[in-house]
This record gives structure tokens, sequence and C-alpha cells, in this order.
């Protein structure tokens, strides 16, 4: 699996024509739409991808006795029941990093709140969600439709869905007939959460590291091309209209194999029989 920067896929499409020496192209410029196809291919293919890209972090814990939000298991003491920010300390000053994810003042909306804790402003996709128990042990958050919340019966695992970028617990009352009470994990037994996602890649510089597989950073590669093809302007519209082509054949080829980007990490696993 490759591990590129964003200079090196610019320097590949530069030398595929020796205009694009000399085209002007700014490499701001270059690095915005990199960015911009970047971002929509791991839009397209996050399904097939997913394991390559994902990214794991916590967004709860307990904080005298309640669990509310934590930012790399920071929390911050709250006087609201809204969300809020985990406060920092740097050589004894305090601050607060408003780009970290938010904390959940009151996640279940006990008191007012907006329910839910907030997922990483980054968020794209969902791969899995993991609580942590006071005996420490650990196991799995069913996500469901939020539709089904009130459809569903109570399930071996806490339930939670995903609404206005937010991980909302759907609690199950401990008695039905009256709507009183919880008697789910959400208020006994949970200490932690941790989540595995997607996020939505943002490349700015040309230090920015990718890590695909080989297919995609061609694709990436041709569209840097295509750009400069298009700001150059000693170039013939018969040489503009290859790489154009060039480009299409890339995207053409990667979706040809979108669903094999990691088949052969499957197909070469083991199983080991006693």
């Amino acid at each position: 699996m490759p591990i590129t920067t964003v200079q090196n896929i610019i320097d590949q499409a530069r030398v595929k024509h020796p205009s694009f020496l000399s085209a002007g192209a700014p490499d701001g410029a270059l690095v915005l739409g990199l960015n911009q196809r970047h971002r929509e291919i791991v839009l397209r293919y996050a399904d097939a991808i997913e394991g390559l890209i994902s990214t794991s972090v916590s967004i709860a814990t307990l904080f005298n006795g309640t669990l509310v939000g934590s930012v790399n298991g920071v929390p911050s003491y709250l006087t609201t029941y809204q969300d809020g920010y985990a406060v920092h300390s740097s050589n004894g000053v305090p601050y607060v990093n408003f780009s970290e994810t938010p904390i959940a003042g009151d996640p279940f909306g006990a008191n007012g709140g907006t329910p839910g804790f907030p997922l990483p402003q980054s968020f794209l996709k969902l791969i899995n969600v993991t609580a942590t128990y006071g005996d420490g042990s650990s196991g799995p958050i069913n996500v469901i439709r939020e539709g089904e919340r009130h459809s569903i019966p109570q399930t071996r695992y806490p339930c939670a869905f995903v609404s206005g970028n937010r991980l909302v617990p759907a609690r199950i009352p401990s008695n039905p007939a009256t709507m009183g009470g919880y008697g789910d994990d959400w208020s006994q037994n949970i200490t932690g959460l941790q989540l595995s996602y997607v996020a939505l890649p943002t490349l700015s510089a040309l230090t920015d590291t990718l890590i695909l597989p080989d297919v995609v950073m061609g694709t990436l590669v041709a569209g840097v091309a295509e750009h400069l093809a298009m700001l150059a302007r000693d170039l013939d519209a018969a040489t503009k209209a290859m790489f154009v082509s060039l480009r299409k054949e890339a995207d053409t080829v990667l979706q040809a194999y979108a669903t094999d980007l990691v088949g052969d990490v499957q197909e070469s696993s083991v199983i080991y029989r006693q």
C-alpha cells in the first residue's frame, strides 16, 4: 500500500509532458484541484477502502459519574447542559481548541440539552461504535435507523442512531407500559465510547500524505495532468484531448477494480484449524 505526498502526485503529473514544467500553474491551485478530486474518490469508493482510511477516536467517557463527551480523553467541566469543549493546558496556561469535536453536556437530553454525542466535523461514514463497560470489557453498539428506535425490541447490546451529525442513544424504557425510567446499559454500565469512522479528507499542503491503493494514485495523477494540460498555452487541442482521455481511462480502470481494492488482503488470509 503506497504512502505518498501531495508533492509526489503533482511531480508525477508534471513529468507527463515537457510543457507542464513551464505551464505556470502555481502549486496552490494544483493542491486545491487535487483536494477536490481526492474527496470525490473517497466519497465514491468509501465502502471499498474504508479499512485503509478509517480512524478511531474516543467520543465519550465518564466524568463525575456521568457519561459525557470527551476530546482526546480530556473532559471539560460544564456548568450548562449544552455542548462544550475540553480545556487543555500548555505550560500552565489553559486554552480551548475549537477545531476539536465538541463535548456532549447532556447526551440523553434529560436536562433540556441536545440529545446525542457530537460526531467529528470531518465525519463522512460510520464504521463501528464500541462501548467500554465498568468491568473493563467492551462490546458493540447497534447503530439503527432513527425510524426504528420506537419499534425494535430491547436487544442484547445498546442501540444508537445518527441524526444531525450526532450519535444519539436509543433509550429502552424499563417499564414500557408507563414509559418511566430506563433499564438499559446507557445509564448503568457504559464508561466510554469509541468511534471508528471514515473522515472527509482535506489536502492543503504539499507535504500532506495519502494512503491509498495504486489504482487510486493513478487516477489522481491523471487528474492533475489533465489540469496542467488545460493550463498549458503551447499545447494543441489534440494533445489536451489526449490528457482528458487518459483521465477518463484512469477513472474507468478505478471503477472496474473498485470492489477489489482490498480483495488481495482478504483472499490471502489463512484459516487455522486444530
